[in-house]
């Protein structure tokens, strides 16, 4: 029937085909003490009045820095 939504979709869970696939570099390595290995990631919940992000974790302590 070519029916077609009236808005575009949105495009922020698209991966660019040039993104470089990085590997997990600490794999195998025994975190024991604080500032030893960290991990991040950006994440952007909606909240009620916008958006909210937090970032790093360290490994060992399990605390969330920012």
């Amino acid at each position: 029937m070519g029916a077609m939504a009236v808005v575009p979709r949105s495009r922020t869970g698209m991966v660019a085909s040039q993104n470089k696939d990085y590997p997990h570099l600490l794999k195998g390595l025994p975190v024991t003490e604080p500032n030893l290995g960290w991990c991040a990631d950006v994440t952007y919940p909606s909240i009620r009045g916008g958006f909210m992000h937090w970032v790093a974790v360290d490994w060992a302590t399990r605390v969330v820095l920012s």
